[in-house]
């Protein structure tokens, strides 16, 4: 049985993950935790196999008032997470990531596509890989994913891990970019 911890109460994709993986009781057990409150950091992160970090500031306004707040969040609190999860000897972090971070509207994104994200909440997200991807080593995984249209659908980021739990690599070296992209369910 795999124990799963999800960051964030509230998130759509947290709770869609969650469903979706409740077809398989006998595989996996989920838990939420809120990081809203500061005593996120006394929980027992030892009791799990994975983290699922979906935590984050999007959709919302940037300002130069708000900017510090995407790398608090978004960054830092994604790297404060991994590490505690790491010294507690959980095994993976996923990281819910974005296609922001390459800084294009259309096109194909692969291994070699440049990041160059042009926002803040980009910015926070190619900084806290950047940072996550550090921590990887051969007892602690760090993973990597981003969101396509429709909302929901989860693909692996290309070009770092494997997917989580399927047995086999990313199923593409190249994800599509577009305004109406085609459904990839999980492990699709």
């Amino acid at each position: 049985m795999k124990r799963v911890l999800i960051t964030g109460v509230h998130s759509y994709i947290g709770d869609s993950f969650g469903k979706f993986v409740s077809q398989w009781p006998d595989k996996y057990t989920v838990d939420k935790i809120d990081l809203r409150s500061k005593e996120w950091d006394q929980a027992d992160f030892s009791k799990y196999d994975s983290i699922y970090h979906v935590t984050g500031i999007a959709h919302r306004k940037e300002t130069a008032e708000n900017a510090h707040e995407y790398f608090e969040v978004n960054r830092d609190l994604a790297v404060a997470v991994a590490k505690k999860a790491k010294a507690e000897g959980v095994k993976q972090f996923i990281f819910l990531s974005s296609g922001t971070i390459y800084g294009i509207e259309t096109g194909v994104i692969t291994k070699e596509t440049p990041i160059n994200a042009k926002t803040n909440y980009g910015k926070s997200k190619a900084e806290a890989e950047e940072e996550l991807r550090t921590l990887n080593d051969e007892s602690f995984h760090v993973a990597h994913s981003w969101r396509h249209l429709p909302p929901g659908s989860m693909r692996c980021h290309p070009g770092y891990y494997d997917c989580p739990d399927s047995g086999r690599e990313c199923p593409t070296e190249a994800s599509q970019i577009s305004p109406d992209p085609p459904h990839h369910p999980p492990n699709g």
